[in-house]
């Protein structure tokens, strides 16, 4: 007697369509798990090697071989983590503050302030002052106050950049580079004024000028007395008061931002003294009204 042979079907060995389908999914949610460890894994090496980076190059200062990985490979990759107009914009001005901070190391230790040291830091300089510019270029909804806010500041960082460099005799090489960087931020923010004043209401302008007064007027008083920073603070919010009587709201704007922009750069120099008295007039009094 013959033993019995199992015979099969060959359509039992298809396997349910719902079936296959289940094993398809989970190799992709097996698929997208592994993806997403390798991922994972990337972003966390990256933040590693970022931060063993950082760690090593902070303090790096120009001429040292760690300044191009700070400048060039550092402060790129965490601006690449800057997302929006505000964002971007705050750390370009971070960007502008570090090699002003360079600079005033350098202008007390002229023993490395060599033509090639000093045109990297400029070249920098630049190269940061047009991505701001560039950036708030390309913003489809910003507003003209913090616009003109992030010029502002933009202006005074870089013009104090180049009021060092033409204070420092070894930065000569670079004055003329330095200044046309805060030239170019200059005429942005003289634009954002003439578009703010012209697009807005008297109200919002009136507002707007109302707290840069009051603002300058508040640190005004911590200027040295009788110093060069205070008077042309002073002549400009005088400047800016007649401005507003007259109805040249333009005017204004542009003259309490300059008393602003006196203030900080005596802030960041050190040197109540330091700079010429450029357009303000030799006979500008030692107090004039602030307003409220």
């Amino acid at each position: 007697m013959q033993p019995d042979i199992e015979t099969r079907d060959p359509m039992n060995d298809q396997k349910e369509p719902s079936v296959i389908k289940n094993e398809v999914q989970d190799i992709r949610k097996s698929s997208l798990v592994v993806v997403s460890l390798y991922i994972l894994f990337g972003v966390l090496l990256l933040i590693l090697l970022t931060g063993i980076l950082t760690f090593f190059s902070a303090k790096a200062l120009p001429g040292e071989q760690s300044y191009a990985v700070k400048t060039g490979i550092i402060e790129n990759i965490i601006s690449y983590t800057k997302f929006g107009t505000s964002a971007q914009s705050l750390y370009d001005i971070e960007r502008l503050k570090n090699r002003l901070s360079e600079l005033k190391i350098l202008s007390s230790d002229k023993a490395t302030t060599t033509p090639e040291v000093l045109g990297e830091v400029a070249t920098l300089i630049d190269s940061h002052t047009t991505d701001a510019l560039a950036t708030l270029k390309a913003a489809a909804v910003f507003p003209h106050e913090d616009k003109i806010n992030t010029l502002a500041t933009l202006s005074e960082v870089v013009n104090t950049e180049a009021a060092l460099t033409d204070n420092v005799d070894e930065f000569a090489f670079i004055a003329s580079q330095v200044r046309a960087s805060g030239q170019k931020v200059d005429l942005a923010l003289t634009s954002a004024i003439q578009t703010f004043a012209s697009s807005s209401s008297q109200g919002d302008v009136s507002v707007y000028l109302g707290i840069q007064i009051k603002d300058v007027s508040n640190k005004i008083s911590h200027v040295a007395p009788g110093s060069t920073a205070q008077r042309k603070a002073i002549y400009y919010v005088t400047h800016a008061h007649e401005a507003i009587v007259a109805g040249n709201m333009v005017d204004a704007l542009t003259s309490i931002l300059k008393a602003r922009k006196a203030i900080v750069l005596d802030e960041y120099l050190f040197d109540s003294e330091r700079g010429a008295i450029d357009d303000v007039p030799a006979d500008v009094p030692s107090e004039a009204p602030l307003g409220t």
